[in-house]
């Protein structure tokens, strides 16, 4: 029965075109296929050095034909990934981005919505140009997943500009260390992090306010996630001091239109 895996077609179709190179290459050399992987790896060497002399022979670019060789096996690994909603991702095609899976549509040639933190818009993506993320790195807070993240840096970032009497230098450092971490996982300079979670922290700091104003006590709540939206906008920044800014990052979605968040 014939295999229809296409990865498996792929490997069959190296094996016999090795195979054939052996025998005309080495007829009377015994064959260690496929048993010795050195064997196997000097042969698949001669193989390639002998291809470059081929394509320099016929005058064809050696150094693309490998290259085109690589991203089309790049792709085809890729699109034999699925990913879920909530699965955190890096985008080929925007180095340096990372986000969550937001929605999936399509089938078999599916289109991934990816939400990148402090971005106004989902990039649609590939599977051939998205590939599994690395973690969050470790902070203070020690909530390792991005939302859990972006939740932390509104509760403590309100408490903060609020001026919580129970505040201190510990929530500070969990503060800095919740941004800087988000920042470098996401791509997303930190000033453009808290541009987008401004109306979330505005909203929280309501709530604050109004709770220190009638004496009820309020200690920060790292993973509370306001839901709240005003139009109010923090345009100086959560701090009375700037926020250090990083240079805007001038890249912008290439291949897709970006979708809108609602």
């Amino acid at each position: 029965m014939a295999n229809n895996n296409p990865a498996a077609q792929s490997v069959g179709h190296a094996t016999s075109a090795l195979v054939a190179y052996e025998q005309s290459a080495f007829p009377s050399h015994f064959s260690s296929l496929p048993d010795d992987p050195a064997y196997a790896q000097a042969l698949l060497g001669a193989l390639v050095c002998d291809l470059a002399h081929y394509a320099s022979a016929n005058g064809l670019d050696f150094a693309q034909a490998v290259d085109d060789g690589r991203q089309a096996h790049a792709a085809e690994l890729a699109d034999q990934t699925r990913f879920t909603f909530g699965d955190q991702v890096s985008l080929r095609l925007h180095p340096g981005r990372r986000g969550l899976v937001a929605d999936v549509r399509g089938g078999d040639d599916a289109v991934y919505l990816v939400a990148v933190p402090g971005v106004p818009y989902l990039y649609e993506e590939r599977a051939a140009d998205l590939e599994p993320a690395p973690p969050l790195p470790p902070i203070s807070t020690g909530l390792p997943e991005p939302v859990q993240a972006e939740s932390a840096l509104v509760e403590l970032a309100a408490h903060i500009h609020s001026k919580t009497p129970c505040i201190g230098d510990q929530a500070r450092q969990d503060y800095e260390s919740a941004l800087t971490a988000l920042s470098e996982w996401s791509g997303t300079p930190a000033y453009e992090l808290l541009k987008a979670l401004a109306p979330r922290i505005t909203t929280r700091i309501r709530q604050l306010t109004a709770a220190n104003d009638s004496g009820a006590p309020t200690t920060p709540d790292p993973v509370r996630l306001s839901e709240e939206s005003f139009p109010e906008d923090l345009t100086n920044g959560v701090f009375s001091e700037p926020v250090a800014r990083r240079e805007a990052d001038p890249e912008k979605p290439a291949t897709a239109a970006p979708s809108q968040r609602t």
